[in-house]
């Protein structure tokens, strides 16, 4: 693939499941994220979803068409959020019991 010096590349805006990126290219290119090929990472150009290819047996890559592009990738795992609930809730519960038995062997007997 061809580059351009004036092939350009930003990251806008990145948090704990998503991050975007500006490009603006005269070629078609290959972008590739030094970020694991999890189950669960989506990417879109210009807001319309595109295939994720592995790269050197681990990496993400896309390409993307030339001229002005927005890429947005996310991650979306329902097994992990789902066990994420599971631990979250028993954590809650085990807590509860401890305050509730503490509470009860407090009480003055009467």
């Amino acid at each position: 693939m061809k580059t351009a010096r004036e092939d350009q590349l930003s990251l806008e805006e990145f948090g704990s499941f998503f991050f975007t990126v500006k490009t603006e290219t005269e070629h078609p290119q290959l972008l590739t994220l030094l970020q694991k090929n999890y189950p669960g990472w989506k990417a879109y150009v210009n807001e319309k979803e595109i295939d994720i290819r592995n790269c050197h047996f681990n990496f993400m890559s896309i390409i993307l068409p030339k001229g002005k592009n927005t890429i947005l990738f996310t991650y979306k795992n329902s097994t992990v959020t789902a066990f994420f609930w599971v631990s979250f809730l028993t954590f809650l519960f085990m807590v509860s019991f401890l305050l509730l038995s503490c509470y009860k062997n407090n009480l003055p007997k009467i």
